[in-house]
C-alpha cells in the first residue's frame, strides 16, 4: 500500500526519518562508502572548494562558520578543565569566567612541548577532545597565567643564587 503524504515537507519528514533509521543500523559500511568515494574523487572535491572559496560571500561565511566551531570548542575544552566544569578559572577564588579572558594551561608548564608539535590554539582543543580530555591541564585566566610564569621564574632565579 502506497503511503500518501499530505505536504512535500511530510514527505521529505519521512525520507529524512527513513534514512537516518537506515545510517544507524548501517554506519560502517556508509562511512566506509563515504571515505571510498571521497578518496576517488578527491581532486574533484578540491576543485569544488577552490572554485567556491573564489567568492568573497562564501570565503566570509566559511570563515564566519570556521569561528564559531573553534569558539565552542574552546568553550567545551575550557570548561572540561575548569573547577565543576564550569566555565572559569581554577585559581582559588577567581571569579574570571569570559571566554577570551581564559586559556588552557599546562600544569607541568610543558607546553613548549606541544606547540613544537604544532597543537596549539584550536588544534590543541581538538587533539585533547580527540584523546578524551587527558590530565595535566587547568583553565586559568590570563592575569593567572603570568602569575603562575612570574612565580616560576622567581622561584628558578632564588635556586640559582
Amino acid at each position: 500500500m502506497k503511503k500518501i503524504y499530505l505536504t512535500s515537507e511530510d514527505k521529505k519528514a519521512a525520507r529524512r526519518q527513513s534514512s537516518r533509521k537506515w545510517w544507524m543500523a548501517n554506519k560502517e559500511k556508509a562511512r566506509k562508502s563515504n571515505r571510498d568515494h571521497y578518496h576517488t574523487h578527491k581532486s574533484d572535491y578540491a576543485e569544488r572548494q577552490r572554485e567556491k572559496m573564489k567568492d568573497p560571500k562564501e570565503r566570509s561565511a566559511h570563515r564566519e562558520r570556521n569561528n564559531n566551531r573553534n569558539l565552542e570548542l574552546k568553550v567545551n575544552v575550557l570548561s572540561h578543565y575548569s573547577l565543576n566544569h564550569e566555565l572559569r578559572c581554577s585559581w582559588k577564588k577567581c571569579l574570571v569566567s569570559d571566554v577570551d579572558m581564559l586559556s588552557l594551561d599546562h600544569i607541568e608548564n610543558n607546553g613548549a612541548e606541544d606547540r613544537r608539535h604544532g597543537h596549539a590554539g584550536a588544534s590543541l582543543y581538538r587533539k585533547l577532545v580527540k584523546l578524551g580530555f587527558p590530565g595535566g591541564f587547568q583553565t586559568l585566566c590570563l592575569n593567572h597565567q603570568f602569575k603562575k610564569a612570574l612565580n616560576r621564574a622567581r622561584t628558578l632565579r632564588k635556586g640559582s643564587l
